[in-house]
């Protein structure tokens, strides 16, 4: 029997629904999972692991993935901020919700599907107005 989270790990942590069909899960499997607490259902198509972390979950659910002082708050380089920055591509919305701060791009920026690279979060921190945090290694 097919392990749903192992196989979101394998998509690194969040995985598309059109992904987990093409390793053989279907629909009332995914229901019956997610029902029994073994995945998240995050979005419309998007599912996640129940061990990804909270942040990568609300910044997927905000449209992204972590950016800025959030990405490095999930690399352990910062103290959060108390505002979810998150990564979104050139054509997203602006998010609704008024703690999250979008940081677009016409380019797609490197790193995983919960956060943008280190350097690139380091670069967004650095531009960044509404960055207040400390940085774990400036103490």
């Amino acid at each position: 029997m097919l392990n749903v989270a192992k196989a979101i790990w394998l998509h690194g942590g969040l995985a598309r629904t059109s992904e987990l069909y093409g390793v053989g899960c279907w629909q009332s499997w995914l229901q019956w999972n997610m029902w029994w607490g073994n995945i998240i259902h995050v979005s419309r198509g998007w599912w996640a692991a129940p061990d990804t972390p909270a942040l990568a979950i609300k910044a997927r659910r905000a449209g992204g993935r972590l950016a800025c002082v959030s990405a490095l708050e999930l690399y352990g380089e910062c103290e959060p901020d108390g505002l979810l920055h998150v990564a979104l591509e050139r054509s997203s919305k602006r998010p609704r919700d008024p703690l999250v701060v979008g940081h677009w791009s016409r380019k797609t920026l490197p790193g995983s599907r919960l956060a943008v690279s280190v350097e690139i979060a380091r670069e967004q921190a650095e531009a960044c107005p509404y960055n207040q945090s400390r940085f774990l290694n400036d103490q």
